[in-house]
């Protein structure tokens, strides 16, 4: 049987990236319950009782409250977001909350319809740990793929300062230092391209506040890293192809530029959001002795330990080779 929107929106908030933030908690907590009592939460969210589990509806429904904050309409619910300057106890979050729902119903409810999308510039700490693995083991300049590349922002990551191990010293964009022991002397990007059913343009307004939205309330650092990254695609951004990702794949790999080097697939929490045959499709593609794939999918097992960072190509375990483990975000890293 099915779940119901409470039972999605609690199992979501048990999530361990959930389980970070007390504001995403009192917010999916606080809903689910009102859904349960027949409240403006059940009213709001029925239309999509019968979404698949794959769709995000809880982050969805988070998205549209965070951007009526940013756009200035939730003034009351803002006083607990600290993405605009909010420091009110988040447990007080829902009532708030609830109220906004209350008085902005419809357009909570044409909020929460829109897909879910986000472009974690934060993952862009595990891409550089694979990437530095791959120049290692090759001692060639990298193509650059990225499947469900969003706005491309992730595609811009050696225009961010990590630490203060590499990247430019005056980035808007600055990550935290992987942790690890890195060889980066040798990355060196010669081409750089993305696809995504649903692709952002992060020169428009309304790209850039969909994307704000969908950071939460309460993870400030996130947020500027967000809003540096932008800053940086104003001048330096990488167009991203609307196209799935076995046809672009397809094309990509087959595609031979002039500046030659190693193609490396890159997907980051992507694969929930891909039929299945589909998926199976771009495994396959990648599976050629000459490609290399760096995954940052959450693990299958249940109680697995994070995010692992898998690297499959030539020489490498059939189930990829774990080079570090992180959080749905990105950092921290561990090995």
């Amino acid at each position: 049987m099915p779940l119901t929107v409470a039972e999605v929106f609690r199992e979501n908030a048990d999530h361990p990236a959930e389980r970070s933030s007390p504001l995403m908690q009192a917010l999916l907590l606080g809903a689910a319950s009102d859904w349960d009592a027949g409240g403006i939460t059940h009213a709001a969210l029925q239309p999509f009782a019968g979404d698949p589990p794959g769709s995000a509806l809880p982050l969805r429904f988070a998205a549209a409250l965070h951007r009526l904050v940013l756009t200035g309409r939730a003034p009351e619910l803002a006083e607990h977001y600290p993405t605009v300057g909010g420091a009110a106890d988040p447990e007080g979050a829902w009532p708030a909350a609830r109220r906004v729902l209350e008085r902005e119903t419809e357009d909570v409810q044409q909020l929460t319809g829109q897909p879910c999308q986000t472009n974690e510039v934060g993952r862009t700490v595990p891409l550089l740990v694979g990437l530095a693995e791959v120049a290692r083991r090759t001692g060639e300049p990298l193509r650059l793929l990225e499947i469900g590349a969003s706005a491309g922002l992730n595609l811009l990551f050696d225009r961010f300062r990590f630490g203060e191990v590499w990247g430019p010293p005056d980035s808007p964009c600055r990550l935290p230092d992987p942790g690890i022991p890195l060889d980066l002397d040798g990355v060196r990007v010669v081409e750089r391209a993305g696809c995504d059913p649903a692709p952002l343009d992060p020169r428009d307004d309304e790209a850039r506040l969909r994307l704000s939205s969908s950071v939460w309330g309460d993870q400030v650092a996130r947020f500027r890293r967000l809003q540096g990254a932008l800053q940086m695609a104003g001048s330096h951004r990488v167009p991203v192809e609307r196209a799935g990702a076995a046809e672009w794949l397809t094309r990509r790999l087959d595609d031979q530029p002039s500046a030659q080097g190693v193609p490396v697939v890159w997907h980051s929490i992507v694969r929930t959001y891909v039929d299945p045959d589909e998926w199976r499709q771009v495994e396959a593609l990648t599976a050629r002795p000459d490609v290399w794939r760096l995954s940052y999918e959450p693990a299958p097992e249940p109680g697995a330990r994070g995010v692992p960072l898998r690297l499959f190509g030539s020489g490498t375990d059939p189930a990829g080779d774990v080079l570090a483990h992180g959080t749905g975000h990105g950092p921290p890293l561990s090995r």
